[in-house]
């Protein structure tokens, strides 16, 4: 970021003076009123423009009708005059009726904008009164519930058996809760039993001077003299007489004991008070028995809560006549655990008017609010209307007495519920019927005509001015003012669509007018100051016209630049964490589909919040508050946005992760704000754009570097905006201090996410580490344990990690799904039919028990495969496949399928499912930069109708066949199925079984085959296997390619890898030009091939943070199994490094050229090799460093006996249980093909061999 050159050009906007923000998007224009009078102003100075060259004119006119007069005849000027008054009818009568119409619109513009202002200013007030009644209910909630946390404790403390306990300072607590929350009244009462009313009674009347305030003895021993006027027993009121409790109860009681304001001379008459005497208490106890938390009560009158007497004597009252009030009632428990008994009450009595009182500020008249909220009652039906006008609130009546014309303007919010009645199920489930009370909000006539200004009749009038004006200065010359106001109306409109796509409104508003004062020329709403600017944004460069931009003839050189110095802003930086490893193994389209769906969102949310989008830099998006229209509360609206930000992003990338695949759903976001002024203006020149400068914008920039994933970090000065808008939960410091170049070490804070403040709020912890425990950061690419931060966590983390699975196996699935449409849309534009009966049919069923029957896989692979020709007609007949209907039952079986497959693969850390969906990934990639059919078919002959096929040989026919795109597709997802975490070496050792079936030759990958086989040949994927393929051509050239694809994948033996280094050199020494249809279809064999070899290797050529990734779980398999004795060779740590650089010289970086060579996949085979270079020039600086951190993480690991960390523990738990479910629904198929395996000794010893519990995965125990 740079500082602005010239300093003098700057001007400091004064938030004082600068008009209120807007409240909404959808409210009008801050700047309505100034275009208005600018364009009144402008019609003005064209009046006398024109009014002036009409008397220029005109005396011009007369000079030369004076001197031709002799040479005219009256019949000539009669006809001169006519033709002029005909003329200036015409204009008068154009311009008349212009006025009019002008007048009226404005007349209707302006009272709409009036009544806008009505409905804004009354929707922000209603939402203020809500959000503020509901802080105040929860405010007194928890305080009730911190006070009867604080009794418990005391009472614990003093040992005190229950009900005899006393807080000594319940005046302390109860005062200041009285003066925090708008409460009238503090009750508390113990829960005495029959056996205990005894003891209570006698104990009531020696304590009484703790609770009436009198003076206790110093001496705790000596007896507390008795007081005559409390009751000496429990009792309740009869007709406003106190009678014995006993006539009526035999317990238990709730005797009103301590009370706040602590009572004097005859308020001492509610001691002893049975509360459970009434029903509304009886009913409130049994909700809190059952919900074990504070409740409240109905609507009730004074006089009736509680079934208090109101005696005009007694000076105790909890609240006038006609002020409705309410009870919470707080159970206390006798302990802190769960199940403790509930032991006494708490109450507090709050009145509707003193929640309702003191929410909206006062102000001047125009912003005058006066409204009517009624509170009502769904079940008593209650109702009582207060009436609000500014601060002050007064009880207006009982009823809604609200005016009716303002009904569709009702503002309305649920404000409590409450336990009406108790009933007993016949399953002896107790079930509370509740009831709601809520508050509905209307405006009054008295607030509406507040807002009704004289804007309207004051733009008519003028209007009707200007009208008169423009009559006089529109009698001649017409033609020329109307075509030269043409000609300036395109220039303006030209110049106003480049200004606004490039520039916010008040930006463009300068552009057009920088000096503010309008010049008397054109006839649009133009001025010199515009045209400057426009011609200065728009002039050549010193290359194209030789004047050089220092040059004196350059206007925007001199003139004054556009750039105002904002002095409270709020700017936020926020940067996706792990994306440029996340980008490297996808096509651009993909990587453009998230960023497009992410700073969408985003946007979406910043015109809600009213944050202004400065730009986005790669996968940067910069914003800011405060400008261009200053405003106090750009702390805190910068703080919700980026908490909203944060909540969206992993709510978007999850929804993600099933269209772009794996890791989508684990990117994360890096947010940094900072509070400051800022120099915000045009930098003009080539492609001008608004941009912000400053050592603001820099720190905000230093914070997001220097932040967390998914963590939100903040400076000291926006933490303390943020406190002092009443927010302080919201932030936490953050432990260490951070290092910020030119900055030096900061303090800065955690801005936290919005479940984790309200967290906060509830409990009232201070504890700074209590919302951050569970939250692990890691830099770009690393791993992470997210907790309360980023994103709600309230599954397990095997939950989670099943839930990821699942995005996988969706993706995977709809991945597949598509590539099967693509089959069926062929089929059906080449008229080909499925084979689901006849003798077709017979053929493929006898060809898949064939298949079945061989178990040795290396059989099976062919140096060519013979590719179909292209069919021009059928591709150019074939429908978009998305629009075709495969049936739920291929879509269905198609995704079990897939769930069996990830279900078979063990939970190894390198080949598992999720590496087997990174392969299909990297498949897709290379897929997708073939060069495709449509290029082929733009070059056809129209002629001929046919293709050349010299250009479709380019492709070697891989991306005209849908088959074949499925089989390596379908290939990537199984190559790795009941891998052992061992190398084919070792697993013939391991599993002597598997080596004597599969000849001890690619043990693993055959393996993987045989399964991933038998699977698709269960009886329940019928319907898919009959849409994958209709006959046994195209069965048998599925399994050649599924066979030749994964035993490719076997890299390291030797005699396999030499035959297709053989085979790629046949291939290719022949040119395209002199080969035969046999060499092309032996080019596109080995080019599969190495399609899928490249793609299960594609880690090593993609983003460093990718390679180290996979190369770390690779390295922990090893590690892992040389540890527990599986691994015959040396220890992997000691020549990992120098195994790395030989593979990549002898294997990767090879394989990346040959990919370059075939020139086949377009710009990715650079992409690629390029990558694999790099990768290999920094594992040779840092490779031995990164060896070492990984002996000294998994050594530790094995050495406490732990599996490799608690996602392989979920991902374990998730896949075996998956596995149970996919063996019991396989139950059947393998009952029914039993009598075929007992004609088959090696498959039952492969059967046996792969349910062996000793060949399990080698970190499941």
């Amino acid at each position: 970021m740079h500082r602005p050159t010239n300093q003098n050009t700057v001007r400091i906007a004064d938030p004082e003076q600068q008009q209120p923000p807007r409240p909404s998007a959808a409210r009008p224009r801050e700047d309505d009123d100034d275009s208005i009078s600018s364009g009144s102003s402008s019609s003005t100075s064209i009046s006398k423009q024109f009014v002036e060259d009409s008397t220029s004119e005109t005396g011009v006119s007369s000079s030369k009708r004076s001197m031709s007069t002799g040479e005219t005849t009256g019949v000539n000027w009669f006809d001169d005059n006519m033709n002029a008054s005909r003329s200036s009818s015409m204009v008068l009568g154009l311009v008349l009726l212009s006025a009019i119409i002008l007048g009226t619109v404005l007349f209707v513009v302006a009272s709409k904008q009036d009544d806008d202002k009505f409905h804004n200013k009354f929707h922000d007030a209603s939402d203020e009164i809500f959000q503020v009644v509901h802080e105040r209910s929860d405010s007194f909630a928890n305080s009730l519930h911190r006070l009867s946390l604080t009794i418990t404790d005391g009472a614990a403390n003093a040992e005190a058996e229950w009900p005899f306990y006393t807080m000594k300072n319940l005046g302390v607590f109860a005062q200041d809760l009285l003066e925090d929350d708008p409460a009238t009244l503090l009750n508390y009462a113990p829960l005495v039993s029959q056996e205990n009313r005894l003891n209570w009674e006698e104990y009531s009347v020696q304590n009484q001077a703790l609770v009436t305030g009198e003076s206790v003895p110093e001496d705790p021993h000596l007896p507390v003299p008795p007081r005559p006027n409390i009751s000496e027993s429990i009792f309740r009121y009869v007709k406003d007489t106190p009678v014995d409790e006993l006539q009526f109860s035999m317990g238990p009681f709730s005797p009103v004991w301590q009370v706040a304001p602590v009572p004097t001379g005859y308020n001492i008459s509610v001691v002893n008070l049975n509360l459970l005497s009434h029903r509304a208490f009886v009913r409130l106890a049994d909700a809190t028995y059952l919900t074990r938390t504070s409740v409240v009560s109905e609507l009730e009158e004074p006089q009736e809560l509680l079934g208090i007497p109101m005696y005009p004597k007694r000076r105790y009252q909890i609240g006038a006549k006609g002020n409705p009030q309410r009870l919470m009632v707080q159970p206390i428990f006798e302990g802190f655990h769960e199940d403790s008994n509930i032991v006494g009450y708490l109450t507090g009595t709050q009145s509707w008017r003193s929640i309702l009182s003191g929410i909206i500020n006062g102000g001047n008249s125009d912003d005058k609010v006066e409204l009517n909220c009624v509170v009502a009652d769904s079940c008593t039906g209650r109702s009582y209307t207060y009436w609000i006008n500014g601060s002050h609130t007064l009880f207006k009546g009982t009823g809604s007495l609200h005016d009716t014309k303002y009904e569709d303007m009702k503002a309305h919010s649920v404000l409590a519920s409450y336990a009406l009645h108790l009933n007993v199920s016949e399953g002896g489930d107790e079930v509370v019927d509740s009831c709601i009370v809520d508050l509905s909000i209307y405006p009054t006539s008295q607030m509406n005509s507040s807002f009704d200004s004289d804007t309207p009749v004051g733009y008519l009038i003028l209007i009707l001015f200007l009208a008169v004006v423009l009559i006089m200065a529109f009698t001649t010359h017409n033609k020329a003012v109307d075509q030269r106001q043409l000609e300036l109306q395109v220039k303006t409109q030209r110049s106003n669509a480049i200004i606004a796509s490039l520039f916010p409104e008040q930006i463009r508003d300068k552009l057009f007018g920088q000096d503010g004062e309008v010049k008397e020329e054109g006839l649009g709403m133009i001025n010199s100051g515009a045209q400057k600017s426009i011609d200065s944004l728009l002039k050549t460069t010193d290359k194209q016209s030789g004047i050089g931009v220092l040059g004196f003839d350059d206007d925007s050189f001199l003139q004054k630049q556009i750039a105002d110095l904002f002095p409270n802003c709020t700017v936020l930086f926020a940067d996706i964490c792990g994306f440029t490893a996340w980008s490297s193994q996808r096509d651009p389209s993909a990587v453009f589909n998230l960023l497009e769906t992410v700073f969408r969102s985003f946007d979406e949310i910043a015109r809600r919040r009213r944050v202004f989008k400065v730009e986005t830099i790669g996968d940067c998006y910069l914003a800011v508050t405060g400008l261009p229209d200053p405003r106090r509360d750009h702390a805190i609206i910068m703080a919700r946005f980026a908490r909203d930000c944060l909540e969206k992003f992993h709510e978007v990338t999850r929804m993600l992760e099933v269209t772009l695949g794996p890791d989508t759903g684990d990117l994360g976001l890096r947010v940094g704000v900072h509070s400051g002024p800022v120099t915000a203006g045009v930098l003009r020149g080539e492609r001008g754009r608004f941009q912000l400068f400053g050592d603001t914008v820099n720190t905000g920039s230093r914070l997001e570097t220097t932040g967390a994933r998914n963590r939100i970090q903040i400076s000291k000065e926006t933490a303390e905006l943020v406190r002092q808008s009443g927010k302080a939960t919201w932030v936490k410091p953050r432990t260490d201090l951070v290092t910020c170049k030119g900055k030096g070490a900061l303090e800065t804070f955690w801005l936290l996410p919005k479940s984790a403040a309200r967290s906060s709020v509830v409990t009232g912890s201070t504890n700074s580490n209590s919302h951050v425990s569970s939250s692990v950061v890691t830099g770009d690419g690393g791993t992470e344990r997210r907790g309360s931060f980023g994103e709600s966590m309230p599954f397990s983390r095997q939950e989670q990690t099943e839930a990821k699975l699942d995005r996988l196996i969706f993706w995977v699935s709809e991945s597949l799904l598509q590539s099967l449409r693509h089959i069926v849309a062929r089929r059906n534009a080449s008229a080909k039919k499925p084979a689901h009966r006849g003798a077709a049919r017979e053929s493929v069923k006898e060809l898949e028990q064939e298949m079945g029957m061989n178990k040795v896989m290396l059989d099976e692979v062919r140096e060519v495969i013979t590719m179909p020709r292209f069919d021009p007609e059928a591709y150019a007949n074939q429908v978009d496949p998305k629009t075709i209907n495969l049936g739920q039952k291929v879509e269905t079986q198609l995704r079990e399928y897939v769930q069996v497959v990830a279900s078979l693969y063990q939970s190894n850390p390198f080949h598992n499912f999720h590496h087997a969906s990174h392969v299909t990934m990297s498949i897709l990639k290379l897929l997708s930069r073939i060069v495709a059919p449509d290029n082929v078919l733009s070059n056809a002959d129209p002629e001929k109708g046919t293709v050349d096929e010299d250009l479709h040989d380019f492709t070697y026919g891989i991306t005209s066949d849908p088959l074949t795109q499925f089989a390596v597709l379908f290939s990537a997802v199984i190559h790795d199925v009941d891998h052992r975490g061992v190398s084919n070496k070792d697993l013939c050792l391991e599993n002597k079984i598997l080596a004597t079936i599969f000849h001890k030759k690619s043990v693993a990958e055959q393996n993987s085959i045989d399964l991933a086989w038998q699977a698709l040949m269960d009886p329940n994927f019928q319907d898919l296997r009959d849409c994958i393929y209709t006959d046994a051509t195209e069965l048998r050239r599925f399994r050649q390619l599924v066979v030749n694809c994964v035993l490719a994948t076997d890299i390291f033996d030797k005699e396999l890898a030499a035959l297709r280094k053989n085979r790629w050199d046949k291939a290719f020494e022949i040119s395209d030009h002199d080969a035969t249809q046999e060499d092309t279809h032996r080019k596109a064999t080995i080019v599969i091939e190495h399609l899928i070899q490249a793609s299960d290797v594609s880690h090593t050529m993609q983003h460093w943070q990718v390679y180290i990734k996979w190369n770390e779980h690779f390295f922990e398999e090893q590690y892992t199994a040389f540890l527990q004795g599986r691994n015959t060779g040396e220890d992997p740590s000691k020549g990992w490094y120098k195994g790395e650089i030989w593979f990549f010289d002898n294997y990767i970086i090879p394989l990346a050229k040959k990919l370059k060579n075939c020139g086949v996949f377009g710009v990715s085979s650079d992409e690629y090799l390029n990558y694999a270079l790099m990768n290999r020039e920094e594992w040779e600086k840092r490779g031995q460093e990164v060896v070492g951190r990984f002996v000294e993480k998994y050594g530790k690991k094995l050495e406490k006996q732990q599996p490799n960390d608690s996602d392989s523990i979920a991902t374990t738990a998730v896949m075996s249980d998956r596995s149970e479910r996919s063996q019991q629904k396989t139950a059947s198929t393998s009952s029914s093909s039993s009598a075929a395996d007992q004609k088959l000794p090696l498959s039952q010893a492969h059967n046996k061999a792969s349910m062996s519990p000793n060949i399990t995965a080698p970190l499941a125990a």
